[in-house]
Protein backbone atom coordinates (compact mmCIF):
# COMPACT_ATOMS: atom_id res chain seq x y z
CA UNK A 1 0.00 0.00 0.00
CA UNK A 2 1.09 3.53 -0.78
CA UNK A 3 -0.02 6.75 0.86
CA UNK A 4 -0.91 9.77 -1.26
CA UNK A 5 -1.71 13.38 -0.48
CA UNK A 6 -3.96 15.37 -2.79
CA UNK A 7 -3.80 19.15 -2.54
CA UNK A 8 -6.88 20.35 -4.40
CA UNK A 9 -10.10 22.22 -3.60
CA UNK A 10 -11.98 20.52 -6.47
CA UNK A 11 -13.80 17.52 -4.99
CA UNK A 12 -14.48 16.04 -8.44
CA UNK A 13 -10.80 16.09 -9.41
CA UNK A 14 -9.83 14.52 -6.07
CA UNK A 15 -12.47 11.84 -6.57
CA UNK A 16 -11.18 11.01 -10.06
CA UNK A 17 -7.64 10.56 -8.75
CA UNK A 18 -8.84 8.39 -5.87
CA UNK A 19 -11.09 6.21 -8.05
CA UNK A 20 -8.38 5.76 -10.67
CA UNK A 21 -5.57 4.85 -8.26
CA UNK A 22 -7.33 3.39 -5.21
CA UNK A 23 -7.61 -0.07 -6.82
CA UNK A 24 -3.80 -0.13 -7.11
CA UNK A 25 -3.31 0.20 -3.37
CA UNK A 26 -3.07 3.94 -2.82
CA UNK A 27 -4.65 5.34 0.33
CA UNK A 28 -5.49 9.03 0.21
CA UNK A 29 -5.46 12.05 2.45
CA UNK A 30 -6.42 15.40 1.05
CA UNK A 31 -6.66 19.05 1.85
CA UNK A 32 -8.05 21.93 -0.17
CA UNK A 33 -6.05 24.40 1.94
CA UNK A 34 -2.36 24.81 0.98
CA UNK A 35 -0.93 25.54 4.46
CA UNK A 36 -2.77 22.61 6.02
CA UNK A 37 -1.65 20.39 3.14
CA UNK A 38 2.00 21.37 3.59
CA UNK A 39 1.75 20.48 7.29
CA UNK A 40 0.15 17.14 6.35
CA UNK A 41 2.97 16.46 3.89
CA UNK A 42 5.56 17.02 6.63
CA UNK A 43 3.78 14.94 9.29
CA UNK A 44 2.46 12.02 7.25
CA UNK A 45 5.29 11.86 4.69
CA UNK A 46 3.19 10.42 1.86
CA UNK A 47 4.66 8.24 -0.88
CA UNK A 48 3.39 10.68 -3.53
CA UNK A 49 1.80 14.14 -3.68
CA UNK A 50 -0.76 15.34 -6.23
CA UNK A 51 -0.79 19.14 -6.37
CA UNK A 52 -3.31 21.24 -8.28
CA UNK A 53 -1.93 24.45 -9.77
CA UNK A 54 -5.22 26.30 -9.36
CA UNK A 55 -5.73 26.57 -5.59
CA UNK A 56 -7.90 29.03 -3.66
CA UNK A 57 -5.75 31.79 -2.24
CA UNK A 58 -2.42 30.35 -3.41
CA UNK A 59 -0.53 29.23 -6.45
CA UNK A 60 0.26 25.53 -6.70
CA UNK A 61 3.64 26.58 -8.11
CA UNK A 62 4.41 28.41 -4.86
CA UNK A 63 3.29 25.38 -2.81
CA UNK A 64 5.53 23.15 -4.94
CA UNK A 65 8.46 25.49 -4.29
CA UNK A 66 7.88 25.32 -0.53
CA UNK A 67 7.54 21.52 -0.56
CA UNK A 68 10.76 21.17 -2.57
CA UNK A 69 12.69 23.48 -0.23
CA UNK A 70 11.64 21.58 2.91
CA UNK A 71 14.02 18.80 3.99
CA UNK A 72 11.11 16.58 5.07
CA UNK A 73 9.22 16.80 1.76
CA UNK A 74 11.71 17.61 -0.99
CA UNK A 75 12.22 14.01 -2.14
CA UNK A 76 8.56 12.97 -2.17
CA UNK A 77 7.43 12.35 -5.77
CA UNK A 78 5.17 15.20 -6.81
CA UNK A 79 2.72 15.44 -9.70
CA UNK A 80 1.34 18.86 -10.58
CA UNK A 81 -1.85 19.10 -12.59
CA UNK A 82 -4.00 21.84 -14.01
CA UNK A 83 -6.91 22.52 -16.30
CA UNK A 84 -6.34 26.22 -16.99
CA UNK A 85 -2.57 26.54 -17.35
CA UNK A 86 -0.82 26.75 -20.70
CA UNK A 87 1.69 24.02 -21.59
CA UNK A 88 4.54 26.53 -21.88
CA UNK A 89 4.00 27.49 -18.23
CA UNK A 90 4.54 23.84 -17.25
CA UNK A 91 7.65 23.80 -19.46
CA UNK A 92 9.01 26.90 -17.72
CA UNK A 93 8.33 25.41 -14.30
CA UNK A 94 10.07 22.16 -15.28
CA UNK A 95 13.32 24.14 -15.66
CA UNK A 96 13.36 25.11 -11.98
CA UNK A 97 15.33 23.45 -9.20
CA UNK A 98 12.06 23.19 -7.28
CA UNK A 99 10.14 21.51 -10.12
CA UNK A 100 7.58 18.74 -9.94
CA UNK A 101 8.41 15.22 -11.11
CA UNK A 102 5.51 15.07 -13.58
CA UNK A 103 2.98 17.49 -15.06
CA UNK A 104 -0.54 16.58 -16.14
CA UNK A 105 -3.17 18.48 -18.09
CA UNK A 106 -6.78 17.91 -17.07
CA UNK A 107 -8.96 16.17 -17.96
CA UNK A 108 -6.92 12.97 -18.01
CA UNK A 109 -7.94 9.40 -18.68
CA UNK A 110 -7.65 6.94 -15.81
CA UNK A 111 -5.18 4.74 -17.74
CA UNK A 112 -2.92 7.72 -18.42
CA UNK A 113 -2.95 8.75 -14.77
CA UNK A 114 -2.01 5.21 -13.69
CA UNK A 115 0.78 5.18 -16.29
CA UNK A 116 2.16 8.50 -15.04
CA UNK A 117 2.12 7.34 -11.40
CA UNK A 118 3.90 4.13 -12.45
CA UNK A 119 6.88 6.27 -13.50
CA UNK A 120 7.22 7.30 -9.84
CA UNK A 121 5.88 4.36 -7.78
CA UNK A 122 6.04 0.59 -8.35
CA UNK A 123 2.29 0.04 -8.69
CA UNK A 124 1.11 -3.54 -9.18
CA UNK A 125 0.46 -4.60 -12.78
CA UNK A 126 -3.22 -5.20 -12.03
CA UNK A 127 -5.64 -3.79 -9.46
CA UNK A 128 -5.37 -5.53 -6.10
CA UNK A 129 -8.13 -7.33 -4.19
CA UNK A 130 -10.35 -7.50 -7.25
CA UNK A 131 -10.54 -3.72 -7.46
CA UNK A 132 -11.51 -2.13 -10.73
CA UNK A 133 -10.18 1.30 -11.74
CA UNK A 134 -12.84 3.84 -12.49
CA UNK A 135 -13.82 4.13 -16.13
CA UNK A 136 -14.65 7.69 -16.99
CA UNK A 137 -16.52 8.64 -20.15
CA UNK A 138 -14.13 9.19 -23.03
CA UNK A 139 -14.46 11.68 -25.88
CA UNK A 140 -15.17 10.46 -29.40
CA UNK A 141 -11.99 9.08 -30.97
CA UNK A 142 -11.83 11.70 -33.70
CA UNK A 143 -12.07 14.61 -31.26
CA UNK A 144 -9.47 15.57 -28.61
CA UNK A 145 -10.78 15.23 -25.07
CA UNK A 146 -10.35 18.91 -24.36
CA UNK A 147 -12.82 19.73 -27.16
CA UNK A 148 -15.20 16.86 -26.43
CA UNK A 149 -16.35 18.24 -23.12
CA UNK A 150 -18.87 20.98 -23.62
CA UNK A 151 -17.68 24.22 -22.15
CA UNK A 152 -19.57 27.46 -21.98
CA UNK A 153 -18.42 30.00 -24.54
CA UNK A 154 -17.84 32.55 -21.80
CA UNK A 155 -15.18 30.38 -20.14
CA UNK A 156 -11.80 32.15 -20.16
CA UNK A 157 -8.83 30.90 -22.14
CA UNK A 158 -6.09 29.07 -20.22
CA UNK A 159 -4.27 31.53 -18.02
CA UNK A 160 -0.60 32.27 -18.01
CA UNK A 161 0.37 31.57 -14.41
CA UNK A 162 3.82 32.96 -13.77
CA UNK A 163 3.83 33.19 -9.98
CA UNK A 164 6.37 30.54 -9.14
CA UNK A 165 7.06 31.97 -5.69
CA UNK A 166 10.66 32.28 -4.51
CA UNK A 167 12.41 30.20 -7.16
CA UNK A 168 15.87 29.06 -8.20
CA UNK A 169 16.66 28.32 -11.81
CA UNK A 170 19.02 25.49 -12.68
CA UNK A 171 22.43 26.56 -13.91
CA UNK A 172 22.13 24.09 -16.79
CA UNK A 173 18.87 22.73 -18.16
CA UNK A 174 18.08 19.40 -16.54
CA UNK A 175 16.23 16.61 -18.25
CA UNK A 176 12.69 17.90 -18.27
CA UNK A 177 9.99 15.94 -16.50
CA UNK A 178 7.30 14.75 -18.81
CA UNK A 179 3.99 16.45 -19.42
CA UNK A 180 1.11 14.06 -19.91
CA UNK A 181 -1.79 15.32 -21.91
CA UNK A 182 -4.63 13.40 -23.44
CA UNK A 183 -4.41 15.65 -26.47
CA UNK A 184 -0.85 14.43 -27.05
CA UNK A 185 -1.78 10.75 -27.05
Amino acid sequence: MFSALIIDADAEARSRIEKSLGPYGLEFSSSPEPNEAMNLARTMTPDIIFLRVELPGASGFSVCNKLRRNDETKYIPLIMYASDVADDVFQQHAKLKTRADEYIRLPIRSEDLVGTVRTLLPLPADPINGGVPAAFPQPPENQPESQAESQPESQPEPTEVDDFGDIDFDEEPAASPSTTSVTER
